[in-house]
């Protein structure tokens, strides 16, 4: 757990490395006092604030675009005519002006809340302070992200499936070991058995996963073409978990040390995706090579469409697939070599036991 708490030590000092754009559409007083504002803001507990060119980003679109690819965390754009539509609202009492500010709620929500969501308030409230008529401070999000079961994602939901997979697993080994299932059937067959159950087991598994995601969803913008992508997101890493505990339960990992196996794995795959790694001290860099951290940036792509992690991600996850796939066989040899072993001893043990001589008692 101290591991898991580490991802959040001094993470406000940390703040800096989310880079945040702003944009002036408008060159009069309105975008001077939004740039202004938010360049004397910075601070290592504040978003590393980058002004736009006009030139680069012409259209709010562009901007969008932008915080899409993951350029930026976020970005504040002043629409053209702002300050005239300002000037406007003062002379008539009319509406007032606006600016417009977007982040990818779907992308580590709990950060964008907090964090973005806060940060952008800050720019706004000083720079309206300069108007006598308040400026309104308008949402553009990418994907609207705010049913509560939000949090699980990237939290929770990486650890059950793999606790509900480890207790299949132990009850296969134990109902193997019991029946004389690994010792009298060929390995083979033991493994192919083995293969079709877990890849079976890994199918419904997903099912179950994406749809108590979608179950509780609200009124998150999703359809059902992201539901299939997200279940094949699921089905892949569920299979790498899976691989992973065919290989090292009771086997390559004696059963006496497996709840500590265990918990350091889910600790150390939670922890790679709890945060994201602007936030976290350089250590947790490790996280990279873990399965969670690449499940969670692929369902932020299959959900948003933003933040594109292919070429990262699948590489690092079809890695682990195959090496495990290979452990995973060698696995299943030994645990038919053992259980053959200790029948084998066994028997040499009664076989020796029969044969001596039984002692004579001395009178």
């Amino acid at each position: 757990m101290s591991y898991l708490f580490g991802t959040s030590h001094h993470q406000a000092d940390r703040y800096h490395a989310l880079k945040m754009l702003i944009v002036d559409l408008d060159g009069g007083q309105v975008g001077r006092a939004v740039t202004q504002v938010a360049a004397s803001l910075g601070s290592s507990k504040f978003p590393s604030i980058e002004i736009g060119q006009v030139g680069q980003f012409d259209s709010t679109a562009k901007v969008k675009e932008a915080v899409c690819h993951t350029d930026y965390w976020a970005a504040v754009t002043v629409p053209a005519n702002a300050s005239a539509d300002l000037a406007n609202a003062l002379q008539d009492s009319s509406d007032t002006s606006a600016i417009y500010y977007t982040y990818n709620q779907a992308r580590y929500p709990t950060i964008a809340d907090s964090v973005l969501l806060s940060s952008i308030r800050q720019i706004h409230a000083a720079s309206e302070t300069a108007f006598l008529n308040p400026l309104a401070l308008l949402p553009d999000l990418i994907l609207p992200t705010t049913q509560p079961s939000r949090v699980f994602y990237n939290t929770v939901n990486m650890v059950i499936p793999t606790l509900v997979q480890f207790f299949l697993c132990l009850g296969m080994n134990v109902g193997g070991q019991m029946s004389g299932f690994f010792r009298e059937v060929k390995v083979r067959d033991v493994y192919l058995f083995r293969f079709i159950v877990g890849k079976t087991y890994c199918a419904i598994l997903s099912i179950v996963v994406t749809g108590y995601i979608w179950a509780f969803r609200g009124d998150w913008i999703v359809g059902s073409v992201v539901y299939g992508k997200s279940f094949g997101i699921y089905l892949l890493y569920l299979d790498v978990q899976w691989q992973l505990l065919e290989s090292s339960t009771g086997t390559f990992v004696p059963m006496k040390y497996m709840p500590y196996f265990l918990v350091t794995w889910i600790i150390i795959n939670v922890s790679s995706s709890v945060f994201p790694f602007e936030v976290m001290a350089g250590f947790y860099r490790i996280g990279w090579a873990m399965p969670s951290r690449h499940l969670y940036s692929l369902l932020i792509y299959a959900w948003s469409g933003c933040a594109n992690p292919v070429k990262e991600a699948l590489p690092v996850l079809f890695a682990w697939w195959l090496v495990l796939h290979g452990t995973a066989f060698l696995s299943v040899k030994k645990r038919c070599r053992d259980a053959r072993g200790s029948v084998a001893t066994i028997e040499a043990k009664g076989e020796a036991g029969s044969s001596s001589p039984p002692s004579e008692k001395e009178d």
